[in-house]
């Protein structure tokens, strides 16, 4: 606050948003146009066509299925334990959680970096693709009728209203209260 002003902070804020969203389909854009390169040496593969399909779809199901797993343990200790313990979700907001964690730009990139000379790389890479590419059209695509079909709401407008002008309220009050508290000069007469 000293530095900056709010306005060039939320200016900054914006701008890096931005930036990162033209990196980010900048990446999936390049990413996007070596598939025809990665699936023709794919297919020049010595592992075979069967054994490429059959690994990249357990490996789509593995990557989803261990998302869903590890979201149920996380979330139960993260509202037990937490700082902000709260009451646990219900299953189904569990569920669709775990459900809507698709993999991104950073899967890729990684998958990228393998050494050129790794031993079935374009094999490597094409897993990668099927991944992100199965993450995001699969759960993406079946997310909201997954979240119809559970009966999931989304939350009340008025009761996040009602829930921030209160928590705007208590930390209005506590400001006050120490301002109180500090024994200062005021010649303004803020206080």
């Amino acid at each position: 606050p000293i530095v900056q002003t709010a306005q060039s902070r939320i200016t900054e804020r914006i701008t890096w948003r931005t930036v990162a969203y033209v990196l980010e389909n900048t990446v999936f854009l390049l990413i996007g146009l070596q598939l025809d390169w990665i699936l023709e040496a794919a297919t020049r593969s010595s592992v075979g066509l069967g054994r490429i399909a059959l690994t990249c779809g357990v490996t789509l199901v593995v990557v989803i299925v261990t998302r869903l797993v590890w979201v149920f343990p996380a979330s139960f200790l993260l509202t037990r334990f937490g700082r902000g313990r709260s009451e646990p979700m219900p299953w189904t907001h569990t569920f669709l959680l775990g459900w809507a964690g698709m993999r991104g730009v950073v899967t890729l990139a990684a998958a990228f970096i393998i050494p050129v000379d790794t031993p079935h790389r374009d094999v490597l890479l094409l897993i990668a693709f099927t991944v992100v590419a199965g993450t995001l059209f699969i759960q993406g695509f079946s997310l909201p009728w997954l979240t119809r079909r559970l009966d999931v709401r989304p939350p009340d407008p008025a009761a996040a209203a009602l829930a921030r002008a209160t928590l705007l309220q208590q930390a209005s009050h506590a400001g006050f209260k120490r301002l109180g508290e500090l024994e200062y000069d005021d010649p303004q007469g803020v206080c």
